[in-house]
């Protein structure tokens, strides 16, 4: 329901067609290879059908092409033409038309009719269209809602609510045209002008607000599509989307508290989770949506797939404070269910939903107590039978969460065996110790891969032992994990909002802290502030900056100083004759953006930092411009001294523990988000 009126969203995968839809050899393979109706069907018969398929879907690219075209002419010239409106109305039309036709073409081939439209949604981007699309439905808007021109007001309602379905159901199909969407800030700041200044209780069975209905469907669910795609995240928290949408949670219609939950679930974090808090109405409305889902025979209930419904599982459980109440609630009977659907998708979300759940300790209590559900025969079967390694990978992980209470149980203590670490006598664990230092583990998010195999090369040149599984992994995934992390000196936890979201990073990130190991965080994502679980690993451990802020070389220089204190001299291997060395920047853009970086130069300084003696220096109002920046509490730290910060500063580094005794008992500072901010402050006067 939230995405578009045939299809569930999807994720760009790879170019299909060329040369303005010509079809290509790979999409006429899978036409051609499809099972005939009929084994007694004469093969004349079958060839002349394949081409009048093919002539069809052909013609219809041509008048989609032509549209676009059209479009685009009618807009640029729209003032020297009286029936521009008309023609407008007309063309629009088409692509809808385009939109729903190609379902019916490859009716039986749902992948490849997907593929096709995420095409034309791509054409839509080349061309610029998806941006024309949005300024008519702005320039409808103002006509309707702003200048109220009675003579155009019909025209242009029929228009908008053309064009806005139109960007609805492209958006559902090609992730670009989302991010051209979220990247045009008077739609974006139309749309939220829509919603806040319309009632969540809006009476559906009134026709003659209707429309207005279908408008503030039509907003809420583009930017539901909008955010299923990751790169908007950041964009769509900069318009403060989570408070605009946020009352629809109360709406009287269930399709609009559902959508919203959707959205919500794609975008908030863990302090925004709080707006969740008490609406466990409607969460146990999506848990009923999957069930009555599951019950039919297209697993589709009232627009919305049981795979979707069991993706928002899984995003909502990605933050702390929804683990639980899911739970309590009852998801895990629905994700059972679920787990042995029809399709691999389903299996995905539902044993993905699984494992994002069992990292909380009261819901790997529940997963054991509920025996009649059998949810650990379902993921030993999953992570032994599954032909798809996805659903295996999530399985095992699982389980690997769940080895300490296996481990307790008498019927399950067997499958704990292969996860628990073995014991070590620590005479013996000392003395391995003591004849080979560890290596250094990358623990980090792939989309940050490119940036961090670039560092990993530099550091093994400068003589440091590094562990990067792209390289490492071998078939059992997460033994090999586990021991990475046993046999390293350091681990560097490269940290971004796609890593706090990753259930494997978080898996690498607390077994490292659970094994107590020296843990150095990079801060990866310019936008992002650490929360969660993630905070709670690595609070009071000062990050290095390598999203983009600071030149590539001063952080990277900083990185090995840092590994250097660790490692012994005769651990690392000398560099080849070279006392200092060139190194070859990342550009800014391959991390998170910034100034692009493209000298080189030699390395032989640290990074910049504000001196202790500086800081005893401040006035009051250097440590009040400080405090703003970083928005912490005036009625906590109003009261702080430069010369007091420094003496903070001092501490913190020479001795720890009394640097948090002092934060709680002299501060006073009993909120662990609070004593996390104050951290990271103090990293920024370091960085």
């Amino acid at each position: 329901m939230g995405t578009s009126a045939s299809f569930p969203s999807s994720k760009l995968e790879s170019d299909i067609l060329k040369n303005d839809f010509k079809m290509d050899q790979s999409l006429e393979h899978e036409i051609n290879s499809k099972p005939s109706e009929s084994n007694h069907r004469a093969v004349g018969k079958e060839e002349d059908e394949d081409k009048e398929l093919k002539a069809r879907i052909e013609r219809t690219f041509q008048r989609y092409n032509t549209a676009i075209d059209n479009i685009q002419t009618i807009h640029s010239g729209k003032n020297n033409n009286r029936n521009w409106k008309e023609d407008l109305l007309q063309n629009l039309i088409c692509l809808l038309v385009v939109y729903e036709e190609i379902g019916e073409i490859y009716n039986f081939a749902y992948d490849v009719a997907l593929r096709y439209r995420r095409e034309a949604g791509k054409q839509m981007c080349k061309t610029k269209t998806t941006k024309v699309i949005m300024d008519v439905v702005i320039d409808c808007w103002r006509v309707c809602y702003i200048t109220k021109d009675d003579t155009n007001v019909t025209n242009a309602m029929t228009i908008m609510d053309i064009a806005t379905v139109i960007l609805w159901n492209y958006s559902d199909s090609n992730p670009d045209v989302s991010c051209d969407i979220v990247q045009e800030e008077s739609f974006i700041e139309m749309l939220k002008t829509i919603l806040t200044s319309s009632k969540p209780s809006i009476d559906t069975e009134d026709n003659k607000i209707k429309y207005e209905y279908d408008l503030i469907k039509g907003a809420l669910c583009i930017i539901y599509n909008v955010s299923q795609v990751d790169q908007t995240i950041s964009c769509l928290r900069s318009f403060d989307i989570v408070a605009t949408i946020t009352p629809f949670l109360d709406a009287n219609d269930d399709e609009l508290r559902l959508v919203t939950l959707a959205t919500l679930a794609n975008i908030i974090d863990e302090k925004q989770s709080e707006v969740l808090k008490d609406k466990h109405d409607v969460i146990q409305l999506l848990l009923t949506t999957l069930e009555e889902a599951l019950k039919r025979d297209n697993h589709r209930h009232n627009g919305w797939t049981a795979k979707e419904c069991g993706l928002c599982v899984r995003r909502l459980a990605r933050n702390d404070a929804n683990k639980k109440p899911l739970v309590e609630m009852g998801c895990l009977r629905q994700l059972v269910k679920l787990a042995k659907g029809k399709t691999v998708e389903e299996q995905r979300e539902a044993v993905g939903a699984i494992w994002v759940l069992a990292f909380d300790k009261d819901n790997q209590r529940k997963i054991l107590e509920l025996t009649e559900l059998k949810i650990i025969e379902l993921l030993v079967k999953c992570k032994d039978t599954s032909q798809d390694k996805e659903v295996r990978k999530a399985a095992d992980s699982t389980l690997w969460n769940l080895r300490e209470q296996l481990q307790n149980h008498e019927k399950y203590k067997h499958i704990a065996n292969s996860y628990v670490k073995k014991n070590i006598p620590d005479s013996i664990e000392k003395e391995v110790v003591k004849k080979k230092k560890g290596h250094v583990m990358i623990s980090y998010n792939w989309g940050h891969q490119k940036e961090l195999i670039k560092i990993s090369d530099i550091l093994k040149e400068r003589g440091f032992p590094v562990w990067m599984d792209i390289n490492n992994m071998g078939s059992s995934i997460l033994q090999d994990m586990a021991k990475a992390i046993e046999d390293a000196s350091v681990v560097l936890v490269c940290y971004s909002r796609k890593y706090k979201d990753s259930p494997n990073c978080r898996a690498e990130a607390e077994y490292a802290f659970e094994e107590r190991k020296e843990i150095i965080p990079l801060k990866m994502d310019r936008d992002y502030k650490r929360d969660g679980w993630l905070a709670m690993v690595i609070t009071g451990k000062k990050f290095i900056d390598f999203s983009g802020k600071y030149p590539f070389e001063s952080k990277l220089e900083e990185l090995c100083q840092r590994l250097a204190s660790i490692f012994e001299k005769e651990d690392i291997e000398p560099i080849k004759s070279q006392k200092t060395r060139k190194i070859h920047t990342i550009k800014a853009d391959d991390v998170d953006g910034g100034p692009l970086l493209e000298t080189s130069r030699s390395v032989s300084y640290s990074a910049p930092k504000t001196s202790v003696a500086s800081l005893r220096m401040w006035t009051s109002n250097d440590v009040d411009n400080w405090i703003n920046k970083h928005s912490l509490p005036r009625k906590v730290f109003g009261r702080l001294t430069g010369r007091d910060l420094a003496g903070l500063v001092t501490m913190r580094s020479e001795a720890p523990e009394c640097f948090y005794n002092c934060l709680k008992t002299d501060l006073k500072i009993k909120s662990f988000a609070t004593i996390d901010m104050f951290i990271e402050a103090l990293d920024d006067l370091r960085n």
